[in-house]
């Protein structure tokens, strides 16, 4: 996804918030959008190295942009990994950087630190293997401080590479997100990138 289209995604997202922005007091801004692109596998290409190798591991939780991603692994998951990140060179990817929970039927919680409530605008999914003889739904869940339960599924097209979703309206004043990874038996697994947030709730200014 190109910078031009990213953009647009933002000024649509910060319009979630407009009204609020005469009060607000945060440092970097209402709109976020989390990429990854700080993260490194280590991975270096070279003439028949295997792509395959760009894959590494993150650990139980990523931060950035004052959002945190908290890994959950399944009951009794025997290999509680973490997340991990692909690089551009990943067979599957589109030349950019996505995160995927690193376990199957594991869990991501995506949270502001400071515990203030946010919106969810947008995120990109992609097949973490690529396309597979199984569906890939991703089913997003979270909670709106007045305690009410939103939810949104999304299915993918089983094609190499990302799609952008969308969420609904409802997805906003929530206190966390949380969604999880496919089984490798019904559901294929996958992962995700350019998730825009936008802070709904502020700090009172210090005059």
């Amino acid at each position: 996804m190109n910078k031009s289209q990213l953009r647009k995604i933002a000024v649509f997202a910060a319009m979630l918030c407009l009204g609020q922005l005469a009060v607000a007091d945060d440092s970097e801004g209402p709109t976020a959008i989390i990429n990854f692109q700080d993260l490194s596998t280590g991975f270096v290409p070279c003439p028949g190295c295997d792509p395959t190798g760009d894959l590494a591991g993150v650990g139980p939780t990523y931060s950035s942009r004052s959002y945190t991603f908290s890994y959950t692994p399944a009951p009794g998951e025997p290999f509680p990994v973490g997340f991990a990140v692909a690089g551009p060179f990943w067979p599957f990817n589109d030349g950019t950087k996505a995160l995927a929970i690193n376990s199957d039927n594991g869990s991501a919680t995506l949270k502001r630190d400071d515990g203030r409530s946010f919106a969810l605008a947008a995120i990109d999914l992609a097949e973490l293997n690529g396309p597979s003889e199984l569906p890939t739904i991703v089913l997003f869940q979270g909670m709106t401080a007045s305690g009410a339960l939103v939810s949104s599924e999304f299915t993918l097209d089983n094609q190499t590479g990302f799609q952008r979703f969308h969420f609904p309206d409802g997805f906003k004043d929530l206190l966390y997100v949380q969604w999880q990874q496919g089984n490798n038996v019904t559901n294929n697994v996958h992962m995700f990138d350019n998730v825009v947030v936008v802070a709904t709730q502020f700090r009172p200014r210090e005059d």
